[in-house]
């Protein structure tokens, strides 16, 4: 128990810094993590001491988290097996496309059961699942397989536009990895004597638990939707665990434009760029984007070299009309009103949840506002399936920490 609670803390750690270099101390770290409730000692928490001045380094921004990674890895690598594996999804054009995934195993003992874990926002070709060790391996720490898809422009696909927050497309890539998984990877018994195994392991429950925090909580949330509607006789889902997620694109899209602020810039080209790529709108980006963005759009975005820490860098500022101009701010341009209306159709807002849903969001979150997990709370009403976890937990990057914690205390 020790040890798995020092890579949990450590694995904790990592999540953060990648999200964020700025918004806390690793000592603050330390206090947060153990006042919410993690009973390892204060010397445990080594990233503190070790690893605070690689943090601080504002001139090399994921240095911190490649040490961290690193550590990660070696830490990991002893109690979980990585494989990464193709299979056959649709894109947004409809079309067939080889897509890749990973599926993280406990090394030894049974397997308890099936998470599915849906990656929130990366940049960088590097911070897809098949190319580095996942957070969310620190569930194969209690006996759960975990299976995660790159998305579409990540991966096998790098070389693609990534639809981000395109919700049949990223929606149709998790399920497909799922079905796959269950159809290649898991042998069911013939005889009632026989066990289920997962890649020879034997399977206690294949049913799924379905995990997200940001934008993976949006796909989520959206998968769990489509499982409903078409494959809940093939696929068992079980729960879903969503947390800070953008659930009404346009509505953060709205409040934008109304502060003339976000705190993530890099959205800004990410959710444009996805639009057009999922919807297929043959957008005027002289419309949209501001120098320098407009002639750097595909070296900074598109090429996948650079994570959101760097991006955060290129793009400086955070006031929207330094990257927009003032027509790709007015509703009324047709161009502009194309990409509104296809933000639109994303929202997720009229789901119900046919399995217990948690939804989390911090009430502090600067990011992703929690207005848009408040709003699907409302619209899914009294219903015993949904369990809300709305508190001050800081923000995004923060409140991360918090969101996974109670995962783990859950699963």
């Amino acid at each position: 128990m020790r040890q798995t609670g020092k890579i949990f803390l450590l694995t904790l750690s990592l999540l953060w810094v990648t999200l964020s270099m700025s918004d806390l101390s690793a000592q603050g770290l330390s206090r947060l993590m153990l006042d919410n409730g993690l009973a390892w000692s204060a010397s445990k928490l080594i990233i503190a001491s070790d690893y605070d001045p690689l943090l601080r380094d504002t001139a090399n921004p994921d240095r911190g988290a490649r040490k961290l990674q690193e550590t990660l890895r070696s830490t990991l690598k002893d109690v979980v097996e990585q494989r990464n594996f193709c299979y056959m999804s649709t894109d947004e054009k409809g079309d067939s496309v080889l897509l890749s995934a990973c599926l993280l195993l406990p090394r030894e003992g049974e397997v308890r059961g099936l998470v599915v874990a849906n990656h929130y926002t990366v940049c960088a070709n590097e911070e897809a699942p098949t190319q580095s060790m996942s957070f969310d391996a620190l569930f194969c720490l209690k006996g759960y397989a975990v299976m995660m898809a790159d998305y579409i422009g990540y991966g096998k696909t790098a070389d693609r536009v990534h639809p981000y927050l395109h919700v049949p497309t990223e929606s149709r890539t998790v399920v497909d990895m799922i079905l796959h998984v269950f159809d290649n990877e898991i042998d069911r018994p013939k005889k009632r004597c026989q066990p289920t195994t997962l890649c020879g392991r034997k399977l206690l429950s294949d049913s799924i638990v379905m995990i997200g925090y940001s934008q993976g909580a949006a796909v989520s949330v959206a998968t769990a939707q489509l499982i409903a509607e078409h494959y809940a006789d093939l696929i068992p889902l079980r729960a879903v665990y969503a947390g800070g997620g953008p659930y009404d694109p346009a509505s953060m899209y709205d409040k934008w434009v109304s502060d003339d602020y976000t705190a993530i810039p890099y959205a800004i080209p990410l959710t444009i760029l996805g639009m057009d790529a999922g919807e297929q709108l043959r957008l005027d980006l002289t419309g949209l984007f501001r120098e320098p963005l407009l002639s750097h759009y595909k070296e900074w975005i598109t090429s996948k070299r650079y994570t959101v820490n760097q991006l955060e860098q290129l793009m400086v500022s955070h006031h929207l009309s330094d990257h927009m101009p003032p027509e790709g701010m007015d509703k009324t341009v047709m161009n502009t009103a194309l990409f509104y209306h296809a933000m639109q159709r994303q929202s997720l807002l009229s789901f119900r949840p046919q399995v217990p849903l948690f939804l989390f969001h911090s009430t502090e979150d600067q990011w992703v506002p929690s207005s848009g997990s408040e709003r699907l709370a409302e619209a899914i009403g009294n219903d015993p399936l949904l369990t809300t976890d709305f508190g001050a937990y800081g923000n995004h990057p923060i409140a991360i920490v918090a969101f996974y914690q109670r995962l783990w205390n859950r699963l």
